[in-house]
């Protein structure tokens, strides 16, 4: 995949409006997979018209922020999210599943996924939120078709998470948290994978948490089969 198209996340800089923004870690981390991201505004009025310009072969829905209460599902209290970029994710999904275009998501990228197939977010508890801020822990990857059943570390910096009962239509939950929550999910139908944790941020290359995102990209695994 040599072109993808990235979502951006927003940034508040108070009276003076708002900013896209996508870390330069993204950037480093994908380039070095041999890919170019293609930066997409949260601010176009028609993003759909926009896409239909722009020649992409994947999409990437990238983290930072959160998923917006506003979406159907949402639960408990929610900050830093701004609907101008669920609305603009949400028309990226429905470009690239009319279009059957691979798309990836991390971390926020991952909960969308989740609420565009009519799944539910949930916010974390206090607990949950010392567990899954900027705290490394172990998941459990479990699909008995194509990955060898196996724990690996994770970096984690989410504040919502998504029990197995959320999780969307059509998506399969593939990787847990030892609390139970769905860490990794992919489309059943759709070439779709979703994950909670950064792997662009981290420095040493866990086995299994890098082989997932590079079979993706060379698009060979369970998703969408």
């Amino acid at each position: 995949m040599k072109n993808i198209l990235a979502s951006q996340r927003i940034i508040g800089v108070g009276k003076r409006g708002n900013l896209d923004s996508l870390e330069e870690n993204y950037t480093v981390y994908f380039d070095k997979k041999g890919s170019v991201l293609l930066p997409f505004s949260n601010f176009y009025k028609k993003p759909e018209m926009r896409l239909k310009e722009i020649d992409f072969d994947a999409v990437f829905l990238s983290g930072g922020n959160n998923v917006s209460p506003w979406l159907a599902g949402v639960r408990g209290k929610v900050d830093d999210c701004y609907r101008e970029r669920d609305r603009t994710e949400q028309a990226i999904l429905d470009y690239a599943v009319r279009k059957k275009i691979p798309v990836l998501g991390f971390c926020k990228g991952m909960q969308i996924i989740n609420v565009y197939f009519n799944g539910k977010i949930k916010a974390g508890s206090k607990d949950d939120v010392k567990e899954h801020v900027r705290h490394n822990h172990k998941v459990e990857v479990m699909d008995n078709d194509f990955y060898r059943n196996g724990k690996t570390k994770v970096n984690s910096f989410h504040s919502q998470v998504i029990p197995e009962k959320f999780v969307g239509k059509n998506l399969m939950p593939f990787i847990f948290s030892e609390e139970g929550y769905v860490e990794g999910f992919y489309h059943e139908k759709y070439p779709v994978l979703g994950i909670i944790w950064h792997p662009e941020r981290m420095k040493r290359e866990e086995s299994l948490s890098f082989e997932i995102v590079d079979d993706f990209l060379k698009q060979k695994g369970p998703w969408g089969r």
